[in-house]
């Protein structure tokens, strides 16, 4: 058995054995937290469930920030699912371990959650949001920016991979944890984060299922490499323009609603007092 084999019998024991006592420990410490203080209720706002007319009327008053919103990350989920399914298609990683991959991901995870973790200091949650949204267009700028100059770069396959996947999932995993939970504590509405991240995943898988049976379908041949950098080149321009649009139409909505002192009743905004 040589050593690929190896590596792939071991590993996923090996990320089993080390990931699940880390989940139980951190299921342990996620019931020892404290509840919710009269502060945090006021600056995170109180989660509720909605409705079928709640969530219809919800996206109705914020269609135009969260249409682009999902329509980037529609394009980025799809980038990422086939960069994780086709990643031995798409580098030529025959003569590294595979453990290479773990490292590279393991690497990059613990980035994300450092940059993430310093969020927890944010007390205002429009200077969060656009804080995120800023990194989320650095991100899809690097994307386009390697992928377009690949070959003047020539960076090797492991640093390559590397920027790739810092790039695409600081911009993924912003909407997939920490952005609607701001979004929402900004313009205290009424909601959870589960509408938004269900929509996100549908949209998204809907897309990589489209993709990868048009290939099947059509029994299409593809040069791997070739495509990954085209669509990372694309996706990562598109995705900058739109989530500086959403960015700028956040900004003016709070302020535009931190102006207006008067809100309906039946609104979704909850009239309290939002640091800023």
């Amino acid at each position: 058995m040589n050593e690929l084999h190896i590596d792939q019998f071991w590993m996923p024991a090996v990320i089993g054995g080390v990931t699940l006592p880390l989940l139980l420990l951190m299921g342990y410490l996620l019931e020892r937290l404290p509840h919710p203080t009269a502060e945090d209720i006021e600056l995170r706002n109180q989660r509720v469930t909605l409705d079928r007319n709640g969530r219809k009327a919800l996206f109705l008053k914020y269609a135009p920030i969260l249409s682009i919103l999902f329509i980037a990350n529609f394009m980025l989920l799809v980038l990422r699912d086939i960069k994780e399914d086709f990643l031995v298609d798409i580098l030529d990683m025959s003569n590294q371990s595979s453990w290479l991959f773990a490292r590279i991901d393991t690497i990059v995870t613990l980035i994300i959650l450092g940059i993430f973790s310093l969020f927890v200091f944010f007390r205002s949650n429009i200077k969060a949001i656009l804080s995120l949204l800023t990194l989320v267009v650095a991100g899809c700028l690097t994307l386009a920016v390697v992928s377009y100059n690949y070959g003047a770069f020539r960076p090797s396959p492991i640093l390559w991979l590397f920027i790739q996947s810092l790039s695409l999932y600081i911009a993924y995993l912003t909407f997939q944890t920490i952005f609607f939970d701001r979004f929402i504590a900004c313009f205290h509405i009424k909601g959870n984060v589960g509408f938004f991240i269900a929509i996100i995943d549908f949209i998204g898988y809907l897309g990589t299922v489209t993709l990868l049976g048009t290939k099947e379908f059509l029994n299409i041949n593809l040069e791997w490499f070739a495509l990954y950098n085209h669509m990372a080149c694309t996706v990562g321009i598109i995705c900058t323009v739109l989530f500086t649009a959403a960015g700028v139409l956040i900004y003016q909505r709070y302020f535009a609603s931190k102006a207006s002192k008067r809100q309906a009743p039946e609104d979704f905004i909850n009239p309290q007092y939002n640091v800023v």
